[in-house]
């Protein structure tokens, strides 16, 4: 006599049920990888910028030639021309405040606004200043956003520098 466990033993189709199940979350969980790995390469250029950056003010370059802050900021976070970082979209999203202070004492660091353009003000030698970048990462895949549903599917990137203006008029 046959065992009734014979008759219902095929195993056909296990492979493809095991993929349907275990399939969706390999996928998120590579879409996942990928985004935070570009939030990740946005928060590096972010640093990048605000150090290039700060160092044209601290050093008099912005001062003496009198260019425009947010746009020094914005070249050396996304590039310029071919080297432009496209996926980063710095004219539109990077908000940078700089603003001198005469003692350390008075030092307040500002917050990022929603919707806010940043105000910036280029030191003179002896000033300290404190630099910080702002840029709100929005996640592009719906399932992560959902994932960061408590931040409104956006993170706040930042980077900031504080230093004194050196005495560029000697």
């Amino acid at each position: 006599m046959k065992s009734g466990r014979g008759r219902f033993s095929c195993d056909s189709g296990v492979a493809a049920i095991e993929f349907a199940v275990l399939g969706p979350v390999a996928i998120l969980l590579i879409v996942l990888v990928i985004e935070v790995s570009m939030m990740f390469l946005a928060q590096a250029a972010l640093d990048k910028g605000a150090a290039l950056g700060a160092r044209m003010l601290r050093t008099g370059e912005v001062q003496k030639a009198r260019l425009d802050i947010n746009a020094v900021f914005s070249e050396k976070t996304c590039g310029v021309g071919t080297n432009r970082i496209a996926w980063l979209n710095c004219d539109a999203n990077l908000q940078v405040f700089a603003e001198p202070f005469a003692d350390l004492s008075d030092v307040e660091v500002p917050e990022y606004e929603k919707g806010g353009s940043g105000f910036t003000v280029a030191g003179e030698p002896g000033n300290y200043m404190v630099v910080r970048l702002y840029y709100p990462w929005r996640f592009l895949t719906p399932p992560v956003q959902r994932l960061m549903a408590a931040s409104g599917g956006r993170v706040i990137l930042s980077a900031g520098a504080a230093f004194r203006v050196e005495n560029y008029n000697e």
